[in-house]
């Protein structure tokens, strides 16, 4: 390649990087196009020394085989050196580095940094290996000059140093004989790409940390590849590093993660784009404060965490947009931080569509448990010591309030909404409006004594489950149904609901021992039996299919709430098209015929672990499968009700005489 020398050398790192990508950038931040091929100067490696085009430039110093840079400009390198160094000088700003086709290895330093209050835009072209050969003893050497000199990486970004990558090639940074792969340090910034539209490939492998900056690492676009024997991407500060950020920001690319340790951990850590595949030995990703997933009004990230103890974490949670797919041993999604006294812990879904299979908790918040939006499907632990849905305890709230959750697992710690009005089967049963949990009554009702629960943002001053606009308003009652209690029936004024057998002298759907409260429609419940590979599905009484799922484990309790649940219907719940149970908390004794002639869609696809695919994130409010319900808004379900069944017929084929005339009374009520 014959060089194009280039006379200025005052030049700012934006104002280099605008000339090599022939675009306007700001910071690290630019928009990036291939490299042109204009430079400053040339240079070879081999293993015996380092030659440039350009003897006679400026801008650098070689001894040997290291090469240092000390002023602003484009800078070519390649070659192959066993023994070599790449350096950018301290405090020097405006560097282009280019890798073209370079395999550098360094037993003694790291073979590519960028030292302190630097700026440098380093772009990849051709194939390149950069390994870090250093003896991990070395850090911890009595001799303060060995213990100074060792940098533990294969590309070092040291303190308030900026670094960006971009181009059209591949780089693999090797610190797993060593370290890290790439590494910040205090206040460094690191970022990965200029946009999703970059086809660079990056291939990182660490002992320690492979992707990793104490200040702030951002993922742009590009392919990249992390393996490491702890965490994989990583923003967080050393224990005595009281400066730095530690902020995490994937905003696009293809990122695949395989850590021994936490994939994906930052102190904050904000994933508004990009398709994110994880397997890791603890967290999938990780924050230690808040943990940000999509934004509103986007698409969101995709993410699919194949493996994990825990699945996210963060002290706060919040997932916006997007769609994940998420395997845990342990919680699926957790709102938790042991290190932190006196948070305010919170779970909160305002949309995305999200499938967990947790071997704990599924979700797990150790505050409020607050779900606004989008489809989220949750299986939980196949014992009674977890639950799908949990939440926490010493007046925390599960407050619902639109789109579409199910939560299937163990009815033993199960956790119920305490706002919204949701469908439950096995344990209690029947339809709630603000649920029980842990024995407490969660939900402020009208009349009731004591304080109320702090409300989601936007909703002060209104009553738990009301839309915008309702304050103050008694919710409306089914026609004929003015005065009466909850759940009674036309003409049973002033009539107490007849009780479940064993449960005399208790409020309708309380258990026996708790106190206070009512959850409308709650009268009992039925117990259910779901084993692995079971076809569950949730039918209204026309036989329009509303959920409808392959259990991945067994399980005898679902939980199920959506915009579309009618507060005075019956739901049934099916298991591989036999009846299992009616939301009423009615008896089940006898299968029921499948609604003549109802058209149902096919049940939903599995894994190879049997386990269902989360929709997609443009189509929120609903499951692959799509039943005999078709998704018209994200988080919401518009059933097709098909032909309508005798009422008579299906009330028979229930085998319960005394349900027949309930169910014509309900049909009638709502024919009218």
């Amino acid at each position: 390649m014959k060089a194009r020398i280039i006379t200025s050398k005052a030049l700012s790192f934006a104002a280099a990087a605008a000339m090599v990508f022939g675009c306007a950038v700001s910071g690290a931040g630019f928009t990036a196009s291939a490299y042109e091929g204009e430079y400053d100067n040339y240079f070879t490696f081999t293993d015996t020394e380092i030659t440039a085009e350009n003897e006679e430039g400026s801008g650098f110093k070689i001894e040997g085989t290291d090469l240092t840079i000390n002023e602003a400009g484009v800078y070519v390198v390649s070659g192959e050196c066993a023994e070599g160094t790449v350096k950018v000088k301290k405090g020097t700003e405006g560097v282009t580095l280019v890798l073209s086709d370079l395999h550098l290895t360094s037993t003694t330093s790291a073979p590519i940094s960028v030292n302190k209050t630097s700026e440098a835009t380093i772009v990849i072209e051709g194939e390149n290996v950069i390994t870090d050969l250093e003896d991990p003893a070395n850090e911890d050497s009595e001799d303060p000059d060995i213990a100074d000199a060792f940098e533990g990486a294969a590309i070092k970004v040291k303190s308030g140093a900026n670094v960006a990558f971009t181009g059209t090639g591949t780089l693999t940074a090797d610190g797993s004989a060593c370290k890290n792969g790439i590494k910040g340090g205090s206040e460094a910034n690191i970022t990965v790409g200029a946009s999703d539209a970059d086809s660079f490939t990056l291939n990182v492998k660490a002992a320690n940390n492979a992707l990793a900056s104490d200040g702030t690492l951002t993922i742009n676009g590009g392919s990249i590849n992390v393996e490491s024997a702890d965490d994989g991407i990583k923003a967080s500060p050393d224990d005595d590093d009281e400066v730095s950020q530690g902020l995490l920001n994937i905003n696009g690319g293809t990122v695949s993660v395989t850590a021994a340790d936490d994939a994906v951990h930052g102190e904050n850590v904000n994933v508004s784009g990009g398709n994110i595949t994880v397997n890791a030995g603890d967290d999938g990703i990780k924050a230690e404060y808040v943990l940000k997933i999509g934004s509103e009004g986007t698409t969101g990230p995709v993410i699919n965490i194949e493996k994990s103890n825990e699945g996210l974490e963060g002290a706060t949670v919040n997932l916006y947009s997007g769609s994940g797919r998420i395997i845990s041993d342990d919680d699926g999604i957790n709102a938790a931080n042991s290190d932190l006294q006196d948070y305010s812990y919170a779970l909160n879904i305002y949309g995305g569509s999200w499938y967990i299979n947790a071997g704990g908790d599924g979700l797990d918040s150790n505050g409020d448990l607050n779900v606004s939006g989008g489809y989220t499907e949750v299986f939980g632990a196949e014992n009674g010591g977890n639950a799908a849905l949990d939440y926490g305890d010493f007046g925390s709230s599960f407050n619902y309030t639109g789109g579409t959750i199910a939560g299937v697992g163990y009815s033993q710690m199960a956790g119920v909404p305490t706002s919204g009005y949701y469908i439950e089967f096995g344990g209690r049963g029947g339809m709630g409006q603000g649920g029980m949990h842990g024995g407490q009554v969660q939900d402020w009702q009208q009349g009731e004594q004591g304080e109320r629960p702090e409300m989601p943002e936007g909703e002060e001053g209104q009553f738990p489950g009301r839309q915008q606009g309702e304050q103050g308003e008694r919710p409306e009652l089914p026609e004929g149904e003015e005065g009466q209690f909850p759940g009674r029936q036309q003409g049973e004024k002033g009539e107490r609901p007849e009780l479940p057998e064993g449960e005399e002298g208790q409020f309708p759907g309380r258990q026996q021992g708790e106190q206070g409260g009512m959850m409308p429609g709650q009268q009992g419940g039925s117990a259910i039996t779901i084993s692995a590979n079971d076809l569950i599905e949730i039918r209204d009484a026309e036989g329009a299919v509303l959920y409808s799922a392959t259990a991945p484990k067994s399980a005898n309790h679902i939980v199920y709430a959506s915009a579309e649940l009618d507060e005075n219907a019956v739901y049934y719940l099916y298991i591989n098209d036999t009846l299992a149970a009616a939301s009423d908390g009615s008896e089940v004794n006898a299968p029921v015929a499948q609604p003549a002639e109802t058209e149902q869609q096919p049940a939903s696809s599995e894994d190879t672990s049997g386990s269902q695919q989360p929709a997609d994130s443009s189509d929120a409010g609903s499951t692959d499968a799509a039943p005999a319900a078709s998704t018209t808004t994200a988080g919401s379900l518009s059933a097709n009700t098909g032909d309508n069944p005798s009422t008579g017929a299906a009330a028979a084929s229930l085998g319960l005489g005394s349900i027949a005339a309930a169910l014509l009374a309900i049909f009638s009520r709502h024919k009218k």
